[in-house]
């Protein structure tokens, strides 16, 4: 994936990997914690605004409970501001569980989305058997997730530098259609996209006839490529008899 995190967080989900994956991009520093393949957690050093001004911004809490919540966080020694304010929130009464675990899944979301900005990643896995412990579990969609990821901050010119060139080569999916569609959540567009891969025709043949945006279609191709859901070939694949 060239330095880049798809490919990967999509290799150790079909590895169904445990543990934590270091991620060094540039001066940035960024841990994702996984449970049989599925990102659970998403710890980063790029700054962030904190989650009881994001929870004051959405009028969940109010200035008065705001300053309670952070005088009793800056009282204690924690590991994970964000899960120690939620806990205070829920011990108060100012925010109930599930609010708490949605609040939480979702800025994990957002940082996993995140993460797929990064370029130029080294990356160093920790598969002991007590790399989780201690590590607060909100399990994502992976393939959503992902997909979002790559349609947000992978460019079209260096998708292109992924695929082959369209014109000269054919594709074959190695999933379903339909099992894919349901991984990324696709929409119909996309999912006619997919439906129209014919692998005795050439790739640009199906590829310019599809409803989407040109940028649109390539990150998908691209991403089924880096996912291993799809191959290449300069000839055309054998008809299944």
């Amino acid at each position: 994936d060239r330095g880049r995190l798809a490919g990967l967080i999509l290799r150790l989900h079909a590895r169904r990997f445990s543990g934590l994956a270091y991620v060094s991009s540039q001066s940035r520093t960024t841990t994702l914690a996984f449970r049989d393949g599925i990102p659970v957690m998403v710890d980063s050093s790029a700054p962030e605004s904190s989650l009881a001004d994001d929870l004051v911004a959405r009028r969940l809490l109010s200035r008065d409970e705001y300053a309670e919540l952070i005088a009793r966080v800056t009282e204690d020694l924690v590991e994970n501001e964000d899960v120690a304010i939620c806990e205070h929130a829920v011990s108060l009464g100012y925010l109930s569980e599930e609010q708490i675990k949605r609040e939480l899944s979702e800025r994990v979301r957002s940082k996993l989305i995140q993460s797929l900005a990064l370029v130029d990643c080294e990356v160093e896995l920790d598969g002991a058997p007590d790399a989780l412990s201690g590590v607060a579990e909100y399990p994502q969609n992976v393939g959503a997730v992902v997909y979002m990821g790559v349609r947000t901050f992978y460019e079209e010119d260096v998708l292109r530098g992924y695929v082959p060139d369209l014109k000269r080569n054919y594709v074959r999916l190695s999933k379903a259609p339909a099992e894919i569609a349901r991984f990324f959540e696709l929409d119909s567009e996309e999912i006619a996209l997919l439906n129209a891969i014919d692998p005795q025709a050439t790739a640009a043949e199906w590829f310019e006839r599809s409803d989407l945006e040109t940028s649109h279609a390539m990150q998908l191709i691209a991403l089924l490529l880096i996912g291993g859901m799809c191959e290449f070939s300069p000839s055309a694949f054998i008809a299944p008899e």
